[in-house]
C-alpha cells in the first residue's frame, strides 16, 4: 500500500481518512525501514503499524539499534497507533522492545515464561 500511496498521496490519504471516519481500522503491515519510507509514518492515517520480522532478524545476537527501533515504535507513544514487531527470537530483543514501549511483539516461538511477563 505504501508504494501506491507515494504515487497518489492526496486521493488515497483522503479515502483512508473517510474510511477511518466510518470506523474502519487501517493497518500498515510488513513495514520495513529502508523498503517502506519512514515518511509514510507521517502522512498515512493508520491505526496499527506491524513491523516486519526482516527488521528484527538482522540482529541475531542483540537488539536492534535504539534509534531505528525508537523511530518506528514512536507512533505508539505519541498517538493512538498500536505497534507490533514480528520475529522476536531472543529474550534481550523482547526486553528491548518492551523498554521502547512497543505494544506487542511476536516471536517464533516465545516460551511461556516470556509471554507471562510481557
Amino acid at each position: 500500500m505504501a508504494e501506491v500511496v507515494n504515487e497518489k498521496n492526496g486521493v488515497i490519504v483522503g479515502r483512508l481518512n473517510k474510511l477511518r471516519s466510518l470506523g474502519v481500522k487501517i493497518e500498515l503491515d510488513d513495514f520495513i525501514p529502508g523498503y517502506s519510507s519512514i515518511n509514510t509514518l507521517g502522512y498515512l492515517p493508520f491505526n496499527r503499524l506491524k513491523i516486519d520480522r526482516a527488521f528484527i532478524t538482522k540482529f541475531e545476537k542483540r537488539a536492534p539499534p535504539a534509534n531505528a527501533t525508537d523511530l518506528m515504535v514512536w507512533p505508539s507513544r505519541k498517538t493512538a497507533v498500536h505497534t507490533q514487531v514480528e520475529g522476536i527470537a531472543r529474550l534481550q530483543q523482547s526486553e528491548f522492545l518492551r523498554a521502547m514501549a512497543c505494544n506487542e511483539a511476536k516471536g517464533y516461538p516465545i516460551p511461556t515464561q516470556w509471554r507471562r511477563s510481557m
